[in-house]
């Protein structure tokens, strides 16, 4: 096995689609080969791709999107949606792999950082020690809404995947300066993780209201089959260079749950490939989830505010819901395998030149890779098979909401904090939601924390009452590209879109 299943796993984050239309087939991404692709293509304009919808659904009473945030919230109507079409969602985020951090104005144009004019420090300085980039993707299968009595329900059947990457700046400092034999050098590659997972759900939702409407409460239950995880993880890696030979000290693990990925190894035992099943095998893990949610109207005390300042919360909503929380448990690995040890390379028979800035940064990780190959070898771990558990990325959102203009203009503020494996990250979003028809609804904001006042959030639903119910919402909308209209600041990313029929009345 050669470290080059890094780079293929890295890949895992750009093909979303792919993943969608063919059902959980791995095959395609994972045979990606290069890191260049992702910087360019992934993390440089992301749009083309955590919870289920957007933050800026949230408070748009038309949108059978937000019940995904709240369990508790629901549309005024009940709708079946399109199979396949009902919600596809994708997000992702990440602190420095953004094209901003990777290329450079110079002279009247933009230059990429393994060009011979960027130094390795004036690159360098605006890495993290730690590089992440989470994804995550929702794609609705079936999913239908309905109202009976007081009460609202829905089932949805989709396929999700999270999936994310840390990468270590020594990483970046090895491709823009190279290996380098004139003297020694230690270059520590620790930290490395990649994993994804891939999983069905199956959820039923109910909302209820009480106290005369005032407070309704929203539980889901999720039935989850595990299709696919996938867990790299080096924990230590480390490269001594000079120009005798140099020293690899490797502490690495592959851990792969599923049918569908099986390892290959050579006539020595040394692991070589991955082989791909391209046919839909069983499950290989089960797991259970759920969301709770309840929002509360302060209107049911205006008799108590009335003739007060406190008058104006009568006109406020306040909600809170956990989403997402769960596990998957997977009945055992199809697959471990370890690279523990030291290994020696003689630098006298690289054929790659790291000095030669002719080389693109494809070339330079092409280099690298088979570099490494020669001092790492990946056996099988031949610890005996075990059960493993994936836990969901749990998120906790707490929103307000004031109504301006009754039935047509509010505003609302929604908190979101994400559990991620390498973070937490909260946001907080500003929306304004108008609905000049009955069928019609709009919203528009900014998210402050990531979005810093350079993207901005946008929503619209078209929702007749009979025909076909349009979505389609972005919390991140980019303003900001180069000439070349690429998004250049941007952190984060994310769109939604849905087509859905309604049925039943409008409430």
């Amino acid at each position: 096995m050669s470290i080059r299943l890094l780079v293929n796993s890295f890949t895992c984050l750009l093909v979303t689609r792919l993943l969608v239309t063919r059902h959980l087939s791995l095959v395609t991404y994972l045979r990606m080969k290069t890191l260049y692709i992702i910087l360019l293509g992934a993390l440089c304009f992301p749009v083309v791709g955590r919870s289920q919808a957007t933050q800026i659904s949230y408070f748009m009473e038309n949108a059978s999107m937000r019940t995904f945030l709240n369990p508790a919230l629901h549309p005024n109507q009940g709708y079946l949606a399109f199979p396949a079409l009902g919600n596809f969602y994708v997000n992702m985020n990440t602190n420095t792999l953004n094209l901003d951090h990777f290329t450079f104005y110079k002279d009247g144009n933009y230059l990429f950082f393994m060009n011979e004019n960027i130094s390795a420090d004036e690159f360098l300085r605006n890495i993290s020690i730690n590089n992440y980039l989470d994804l995550e993707v929702n794609a609705g299968l079936l999913s239908a809404g309905w109202y009976a009595g007081e009460g609202f329900w829905n089932v949805d059947l989709s396929l999700r995947m999270f999936a994310g990457v840390n990468i270590p700046k020594s990483f970046f400092k090895l491709a823009k300066e190279g290996f380098g034999v004139e003297k020694k050098k230690v270059f520590d590659l620790s930290n490395v993780d990649v994993s994804t997972t891939i999983f069905t759900e199956l959820g039923v939702g109910y909302s209820l209201t009480f106290l005369d409407g005032a407070i309704k409460a929203g539980f889901r239950g999720k039935f989850l089959t595990g299709n696919e995880n996938f867990d790299f993880k080096v924990r230590s890696l480390s490269l001594e260079t000079g120009e005798e030979d140099w020293i690899v000290h490797s502490n690495s693990q592959i851990q792969m749950s599923g049918q569908m990925l099986k390892a290959k190894y050579d006539e020595d035992k040394i692991f070589n490939e991955i082989a791909y099943n391209k046919f839909i095998l069983p499950p290989s893990g089960y797991g259970l989830g759920f969301d709770i949610g309840v929002e509360y109207d302060l209107s049911h005390l205006s008799d108590f505010f009335k003739g007060t300042p406190a008058d104006i919360l009568s006109r406020m909503k306040v909600s809170l819901a956990l989403i997402d929380v769960g596990y998957i448990r997977w009945s055992k690995y199809s697959a471990a395998i370890r690279s523990q040890g030291i290994g020696r390379i003689d630098p006298n028979n690289l054929s790659f030149d790291f000095n030669d800035n002719n080389n693109s940064l494809k070339d330079h990780l092409e280099g690298i890779l088979s570099s490494l190959k020669k001092g790492i070898e990946f056996r099988e771990d031949m610890t005996p098979p075990h059960s493993s558990i994936t836990s969901l990325y749990s998120k906790l959102n707490a929103g307000i909401i004031y109504e301006v203009w009754k039935d047509k203009l509010s505003i609302g503020l929604l908190s979101s904090t994400a559990f991620l494996p390498y973070h937490t990250q909260t946001e907080l979003t500003l929306s304004a939601n108008y609905q000049p028809l009955k069928w019609l609804g709009i919203a528009a904001g900014h998210s402050f924390i990531h979005g810093r006042f350079k993207t901005f959030c946008f929503a619209l639903h078209i929702a007749p009452v009979l025909g076909l119910n349009l979505f389609i919402a972005s919390d991140y909308l980019i303003p900001h590209v180069n000439p070349d209209f690429i998004p250049t600041t941007t952190k984060v990313a994310n769109v939604q879109l849905g087509i859905t029929i309604p049925i039943g009345e409008k409430r």
